[in-house]
Order: C-alpha cells, then structure tokens, then sequence
C-alpha cells in the first residue's frame, strides 16, 4: 500500500485558510521573512491583497489601525520598491509595514533606567551625548532635585554661564522667566555631554498641564535633531515637587516621544531616567501599554487640580 503523499509547504501555503492561520499565529520577527516569501511567488499574490487579513493582523499586533494624523505625517524606513507598489501590495499592509517599523524603531530608540542622572554617562554601551532635565522657570540653580544634580554635574560654570546677564537678557521674557513648556540649550561645561537641555515643566493644576507636558517632551526631542544629539538621558518631568502623578508624567512622557519618532528620521536614544521606585515601575509599565496597542494613541489626561488649603 502507497503511504499518501505530505503535502509541500508551497501546496499548504496555497490553501488560503492555512495561510491565513499561520499568519495569525507569527510573531512580528518573522514576517519580514515569510512576506519576502510571499512575493516572490506570483501563486501567492493574493496574500498581498488581502485588506480583511492585514486588517486584522494589525488589530492584533498594534491594537487596531494607524491613527489618521500619524498615517499623514510619518516617516517610514525605506523598504523595496514591492511593498511601496500599490499594484503588489494593498494599502493595509502597507500600513502593517509601517506600523512594524515604527514599533521597531520605538524599542531600539526608548529605554527606562533607574538611577541618578547625576552619574549616568551612557546608554547600553552608548556615550551621552545629551542631558535634559526639569528645572525652574529662571533656570537657575535650584540646588535639589534632577536639576541640582545636574548643575552639581555641569560645575560652577554652568550656573555662571544661567547667571551671567548676557544668557539672562537673551530670554525672551522681559521678568527672566521663561513660561511652562519652554526648553533651551546650554553648554554643557564639566557633564561629560554636548549639550543640556533645561525643561520648564507645567504644575499639577495649571491649566493645559498636560498639552505642555507633551510639548516640553516634544521640543526636547526636536533639539535632539536639530544639535545633532543621538544619545540623551532625560529626568521625569514634573512628576516630583510639581506634582504630576507618575502613571499620568509616564503616559504623557512615552506617547509624546513615540510620535515624534514616527514623523522624524531620528535614530538615536533616549533614556528616561527614573529616581525612584515608584517612577521606575510607572514607566517600565507604560512602555509595556505603547508596545503592546502602538497604534491607539490615547487622549491626554484630564487636568488635576491643585489641592486648596484653607486657614
């Protein structure tokens, strides 16, 4: 008796239910490879055109389709002309693509560390390059905190330099305070970096705390790329004397930075450093949330209100 023949994995592949099944079942590490597979072999195109598949395996792995704003304004990374070609590939794997890029790129570029920004000199084997930190709306030396630990860093230079009446007549301030959500750029002096960057971060109950919480993130990302800085570590910001909850400086913090990454080309790294426990295990948690639903970008937080004292 002839045993019946195994099929071969170009005739299980064919059989598009099978295909579909292991798909769903493939981790993202895999499916550059199987995709290359697939459009090398024209009885296979089919899988390329599918929109109800890639639909559905972008649910499953990004938690659900890119945001329209992100779709509009990102950067992907240069892929073979056969997947940017319409007539191959339907829009919705395209934007599987997409979204797996950006993924990768967020994890390479995102890291949460414990410990004193104050005695961090590199990033997985990287030198800094960069350190931003929250401070004072004068952006002097307040002697506590990331920002005392810093300047203690920097040396007596850097608090001559914040003092000295020309960096103080170059704010744009006419009081020589600079409002919520503003960054600048400093000379690093005796950090072992090439530059700093001091964030003037929002208070817990200020109004739109949490719109310039985003936009302190997101313009000391911008610095990023416009000093040509690829390895910063970065302190909380406002989420100690300011009072803005871990879980919510957290949200804000890692959402801000993921996406500036998808509408840039920045392939550097930040470090988020947290002083504490408490930070630490906010952070590492929230990255874990942006990792497993990448694509569903949260509203901002509602705004907390300061607590009112009555005497």
């Amino acid at each position: 008796m002839v045993s019946p023949r195994k099929p071969t994995s170009v005739e299980i592949w064919v059989v598009q239910g099978i295909g579909h099944t292991i798909l769903h079942f493939l981790d993202l590490a895999s499916f550059d490879t199987v995709l290359t597979v697939l459009q090398a072999k024209p009885e296979f195109h089919d899988y390329l055109q599918d929109t109800v598949l890639w639909s559905e395996l972008t649910q499953v792995h990004f938690g659900g389709k890119r945001e329209a704003e992100v779709t509009a304004t990102a950067r992907s990374q240069a892929r073979n002309r056969v997947w940017a070609n319409r007539d191959r590939t339907c829009w919705e794997l395209h934007q599987f693509l997409r979204s797996m890029d950006e993924l990768k790129r967020f994890e390479e570029s995102v890291t949460i560390v414990e410990g004193d920004i104050q005695g961090i000199d590199s990033i997985e084997g990287r030198p800094l390059d960069g350190i931003a930190f929250p401070t004072s709306s004068s952006l002097a030396n307040p002697h506590m905190g990331a920002a005392g630990a810093v300047f203690c860093r920097a040396g007596r230079g850097l608090e001559e330099y914040v003092n000295g009446e020309s960096f103080r007549s170059s704010l744009s301030n006419e009081l020589r305070w600079l409002p919520a959500g503003t960054v600048v750029v400093t000379p690093s002096f005796q950090a072992g970096v090439s530059k700093l960057i001091h964030c003037v971060g929002p208070s817990v109950g200020m109004t739109d705390c949490y719109e310039l919480l985003s936009q302190t993130y997101e313009r000391v990302m911008a610095c990023a790329v416009s000093e040509n800085l690829q390895c910063i570590a970065m302190a909380s910001v406002s989420t100690g004397n300011l009072g803005i909850p871990c879980e919510k400086g957290a949200q804000v913090a890692l959402r801000s930075i993921q996406k500036f990454i998808g509408r840039n080309t920045w392939h550097g790294k930040v470090a988020l450093v947290c002083y504490d426990k408490r930070a630490l295990r906010a952070f590492m948690d929230e990255k874990a949330s942006v990792v497993k639903n990448f694509n569903v970008i949260p509203p901002l937080p509602d705004n907390d209100y300061a607590p009112t004292y009555y005497f």
